[in-house]
């Protein structure tokens, strides 16, 4: 829980932002944001952008407040409120129910990057959402796939990510390990990938901790305990670290009965 970074970096974040927006066109960027190697082929240029601008916005306003610089927040909050105006009247199409661009193709990361800033306009959530969950498969690129991981645990689909997972069609971490490799690679096929230790896709490795085992740090003294019981695992467990400790939980099928152990330590709940 400690700030002191964040707010090292607050005038530097103001002049990143600044400059953004001096690549927008109505509050809808310009920027080369794009969905970095889609697995749907699908960019959203425009989409991932703006949602990445409104981020920043919104992280702005947050800082600012953390520093009581009320002025600063009211003017980060005046940026976001724009974008988020534009961004619905550009991409939402009311026919379809759905974020699209030029297309009127659906695609899962229009929808869930949106969705997981907080861009999604109230009145079109019961929408998006319905697009997100209906979507028959899990795709995107840096940025989808790391929303997505986030929004399906959010709406309670984690078996969704667990079969994105473990599948063994490409797209599919399953075909990385079964190579004999243990780290990430830059690109899902091996013939494109000039990098085999590349993190950029490794939102997985935090949802093992957080879902599969269950461990989510909520701040330095509190966590949370929730672990996914998938049907065709009979055991996993984790830990992580604490400013007091670690952390750890370990469960395992034992007959019928599911048996989970919990450490914690001193002074956290």
């Amino acid at each position: 829980n400690d700030k002191t970074l964040l707010l090292a970096c607050y005038e530097k974040a103001k002049k990143v932002f600044e400059y953004q927006m001096s690549l927008t066109d109505g509050y809808i960027s310009n920027s080369m944001w794009g969905d970095h190697l889609p697995t749907n082929h699908k960019y959203i240029k425009h989409i991932s952008a703006t949602s990445a601008l409104y981020n920043m916005a919104c992280n702005l306003i947050e800082t600012a407040r953390l520093q009581n610089k009320e002025e600063d927040a009211k003017v980060y909050s005046l940026y976001a409120k724009h974008i988020k105006e534009a961004f619905n009247t550009r991409f939402y199409n009311k026919e379809k129910g759905f974020y699209c661009e030029d297309s009127e193709e659906f695609a899962l990361n229009a929808q869930i990057i949106p969705y997981a800033v907080g861009l999604v306009d109230g009145q079109k959530l019961s929408s998006i959402e319905k697009a997100i969950m209906t979507a028959t498969k899990i795709d995107g690129g840096i940025f989808g796939l790391k929303s997505a991981f986030l929004v399906y645990n959010q709406l309670g689909l984690q078996n969704k990510l667990y079969e994105f997972v473990t599948k063994k069609e490409e797209p599919s971490f399953y075909n990385w390990l079964a190579t004999g490799d243990k780290s990430l690679w830059e690109q899902w096929e091996e013939k494109h990938s000039r990098s085999k230790n590349h993190h950029m896709f490794g939102v997985v490795d935090g949802w093992l901790y957080k879902t599969v085992a269950g461990i989510e740090i909520v701040d330095g003294k509190t966590i949370k305990i929730a672990p996914y019981f998938a049907k065709d695992l009979s055991w996993a467990k984790g830990e992580v670290s604490l400013p007091s400790g670690k952390a750890s939980v370990s469960w395992r099928r034992e007959g019928g009965d599911i048996i989970v152990e919990v450490k914690i330590p001193f002074n956290v709940k």
